[in-house]
């Protein structure tokens, strides 16, 4: 007799990260979810070894890229390849202080949100933007020239309605994955989740971040540094403000404040 299915799906995208997946997995193994749940690891990066079964105490589903591709890309490989009803996307570098994943599960299952996330938090305890407003692309260069200085239209800590939250951890029903085709694998890296949660909006579909729930991540900012990030963000944030989801979720935007 085969066994029950998980409940719950983690994916988790690796490129030669399998030291901070593992650190990841280690605090999840800390304060397990009260859902059955399974881990599905996919690494982007050409590597040689055996395939991995178990990491940070926790068994992983470990699959390879057949070569490098994006990060939408292989979200959607991921997810395609979960067996849970419920899907938690999560970055591989976060520290899990406490579940999280459980009290946003209840939340989704008593339809009180259909994507939800909780607050994100850095190693000094510091609030993260990770619920935003539409982004601007004025803002977007304001925030290059000036991060420390710029303005953020910022929900983390607003009533004002979310158009998208950040991609380092979401949980959502597969059904409403799938109700959305995943994520547009024309973004290689960066504005990926930005597009994403701008169509669920538009869709009908409730973000929730969650403000008593904590997720550590500290964000690495690879495009001030290395050329090729920046190309990448560069590009990802061209095709964001020339499409029709942008258009489309500036208008919803203007018509919350009706």
């Amino acid at each position: 007799m085969a066994p029950a299915p998980p409940e719950l799906s983690l994916a988790i995208i690796s490129h030669d990260q399998l030291s901070l997946v593992e650190h990841a997995l280690a605090s999840l193994a800390r304060t397990p979810p009260r859902l059955a749940f399974e881990v599905v690891l996919l690494e982007n990066a050409v590597l040689s070894g055996t395939a991995i079964e178990m990491l940070g105490g926790l068994p992983v589903r470990f699959l390879r890229a057949a070569k490098p591709a994006g990060l939408a890309h292989n979200l959607n490989r991921a997810v395609e390849q979960t067996r849970g009803d419920l899907v938690c996307i999560v970055n591989p570098d976060v520290v899990f202080l406490g579940d999280v994943i459980s009290p946003l599960a209840e939340l989704i299952r008593r339809g009180e949100a259909d994507i939800a996330a909780p607050t994100i938090i850095d190693s000094r305890g510091r609030v993260l933007d990770s619920a935003r407003a539409v982004p601007r692309p004025l803002e977007l260069v304001a925030r290059w020239i000036a991060p420390g200085r710029a303005a953020s239209r910022d929900r983390t800590v607003s009533d004002a309605p979310t158009a998208w939250l950040s991609g380092t951890f979401l949980l959502m029903r597969r059904e409403t994955f799938q109700a959305l085709a995943g994520f547009d694998e024309h973004y290689y890296l960066y504005f990926e989740d930005v597009e994403f949660g701008c169509r669920a909006r538009l869709a009908g579909f409730r973000l929730l971040r969650s403000s008593t729930l904590r997720l550590q991540h500290e964000p690495a900012r690879r495009s001030r540094s290395h050329p090729r990030y920046f190309v990448w963000h560069v590009a990802s944030a061209l095709r964001f403000f020339t499409s029709p989801t942008y258009r489309a979720a500036l208008l919803w935007e203007r018509g919350q404040r009706r």
